[in-house]
C-alpha cells in the first residue's frame, strides 16, 4: 500500500487512519454484533434483568439506523466529517460508560436509552471511516478498506473472551469486587473518549490538508476531492432514475440481510443445532482470527481484478459459512469451524466491499449522494432479516432458513455481473 509512497506526512497521517480506522470498526462491530446477545447472559446474571428485554435496545435502534445511515451521508456532505465522527465517537464513549452505570444502579430505564441512542449514533464510525479512506485512497482503497474492517472479526475474536474473564472473575478467583459488566463498560467508554481526542487531534478528512495527494501520489488526480464537493453530487431522482442503482439495492441489500441473519442468529442456530458454549464459543473466536486476513485479501483483489470480482468472492464465504452452518449437526468442531470462517470472512468482507462497490460505480463526487441513498435502501431489506431467520430458528427448520439464504445469495451474484457489464472498462 505504501510501497511507492515517498511522502513522509502521508504515510504517518494514512496510517493514523488507518489505526482509528480499525478501532472504528472494532467499537461499531461490538456495538451491533453477536456479542450484545452472548453478554446478555452475564449481565442478566448480575442484574436478574429479563436477557430477552435487554437486547430489544439494539433490534430497536437497528430499525432507527435505517434513517441514520441517510443522515450521516448528508451529515458528510453539509459539514466537516472529521468533527461529526470525532462527536459521534465522544457521544458512544460516553454511552459506554453510562450502560456501566446503567448496570451498578440497577436502572434500566437508563441502560435501554443508552443502548438504543449508542446503536444509532455508532452507525457514523463506520461510514465515516469509509468515506475518509475513500478521500486518502484511490488506487489502493480495497487495501485500506480491507484493514480497517478487520476491527470487525477482531471484536469477535478479542471481546467476547475479554468479557467472559472479566464477568467470571468474582466466580473463578473468589474475588469480592469483580469488574463485572460494570467494569467492562466504564473502561470500554474512558477508552472510546481517548480515541476521540486522538481522532480530533490527528485525524485530517483529506490528503489536501497535508498538501499531500490520494495514494501518497506526487501529482493530484484529475479532480480533488476538496474540489468535487464544491459540486453538486447527483440528485435523489436521478439516482433512482438508474438501473445500477437499483442493483447496487438488490445485490449488496441481500448481502446485507445475510450478514445480518448470521449476526444477530448465530448463537441461538447453533443452540438450536444441539451445540454446547464450549464449542460454538471458541469456535467463534478461532474462526475470527482465521478470518481476519480476508478482509485485507478481498481489498487485494478488489485493487488487482476489480470490485465486482472481489464481491463475487465474498458471495462464495456467504455460501461457505451457510453451508457449514446447515451441515453443523451436534458438537461438529469441524463444520462450526467452518460456518465461523465463512461467518468472519462476511463480517469483515461486507463492511469493506459495500462501501468499495459505490466507489466503483458513482466515483468520489457521487459517492455520499448515492451512498446516503443505496444504503437507506439497503438497510430497509436488512432490517426484515432478523424476523426471516428467527421464524425458521425458533421452528425448528434452520437448515431451510439458510438454504433459502444461499438462494439469495446467488440472485445478488447475478446481480452484481450484471453491474460488471454495465462498468466494464473500471476496476
Amino acid at each position: 500500500m505504501f510501497k511507492n509512497v515517498k511522502n513522509p506526512a502521508f504515510k504517518r497521517n494514512a496510517m493514523i487512519l488507518l489505526v482509528l480506522g480499525i478501532l472504528m470498526y472494532y467499537v461499531f462491530c461490538v456495538t451491533v454484533g453477536e456479542q450484545i446477545s452472548i453478554l446478555a447472559t452475564y449481565l442478566s446474571a448480575e442484574t436478574g434483568w429479563n436477557p430477552n428485554a435487554i437486547v430489544l435496545p439494539i433490534t430497536y435502534a437497528g430499525i432507527l439506523s435505517i434513517a441514520f445511515t441517510f443522515l450521516c451521508n448528508t451529515a458528510f456532505m453539509k459539514f466537516n466529517a472529521k468533527h461529526v465522527i470525532v462527536g459521534a465517537t465522544a457521544v458512544v464513549g460516553v454511552g459506554f460508560a453510562l450502560i456501566g452505570l446503567s448496570s451498578t444502579i440497577l436502572n434500566f430505564t437508563l441502560f435501554f436509552a443508552t443502548l438504543f441512542v449508542i446503536r444509532s449514533i455508532v452507525t457514523f464510525l463506520n461510514n465515516g471511516c469509509n468515506y475518509l479512506c475513500g478521500n486518502w485512497f484511490s488506487e489502493n482503497r480495497g487495501k485500506a478498506l480491507g484493514v480497517v474492517t478487520i476491527g470487525g472479526p477482531l471484536s469477535s475474536a478479542t471481546f467476547i473472551a475479554l468479557a467472559t474473564c472479566c464477568c467470571c472473575w468474582r466466580a473463578s478467583f473468589g474475588v469480592n469486587s469483580s469488574l463485572g459488566f460494570s467494569g467492562i463498560y466504564y473502561i470500554i467508554g474512558a477508552l472510546i473518549v481517548v480515541m476521540a481526542i486522538v481522532m480530533g487531534i490527528f485525524l485530517k478528512n483529506s490528503p489536501e490538508e497535508i498538501g499531500a495527494y490520494p495514494d501518497g501520489a506526487d501529482k493530484p488526480p484529475q479532480a480533488l476531492p476538496d474540489q468535487q464537493k464544491k459540486e453538486p453530487g447527483i440528485t435523489i431522482t436521478a439516482l433512482l432514475k438508474r438501473a445500477d442503482t437499483w442493483l447496487l439495492v438488490l445485490s449488496f441489500g441481500l448481502l446485507v440481510f445475510g450478514s445480518s441473519c448470521i449476526t444477530a442468529f448465530f448463537t441461538a442456530t447453533m443452540i438450536a443445532k444441539g451445540v454446547t458454549a464450549g464449542y460454538y464459543l471458541p469456535a467463534l473466536t478461532a474462526g475470527a482470527i482465521i478470518g481476519m486476513p480476508i478482509s485485507y485479501i478481498l481489498g487485494m483483489i478488489d485493487d488487482k481484478f476489480g470490485t465486482v470480482k472481489a464481491s463475487l468472492c465474498l458471495c462464495a464465504l456467504y455460501v461457505v459459512c451457510f453451508l457449514g452452518i446447515i451441515l453443523t449437526n451436534g458438537n461438529n468442531i469441524l463444520t462450526i469451524i467452518i460456518a465461523t470462517i465463512g461467518m468472519a470472512g462476511v463480517t469483515g468482507g461486507a463492511p469493506n466491499l459495500t462501501p468499495s462497490i459505490n466507489f466503483y460505480v458513482f466515483g468520489q463526487k457521487d459517492y455520499l449522494a448515492a451512498t446516503r441513498v443505496i444504503g437507506t435502501l439497503q438497510s430497509i431489506i436488512g432490517a426484515f432479516a432478523v424476523t426471516f431467520i428467527a421464524a425458521f430458528v425458533s421452528s425448528g427448520r434452520a437448515n431451510t432458513g439458510y438454504t433459502i439464504l444461499i438462494g439469495f445469495v446467488a440472485v445478488a451474484a447475478v446481480a452484481l455481473m450484471i453491474i460488471g457489464k454495465l462498468h466494464p472498462n473500471k476496476k
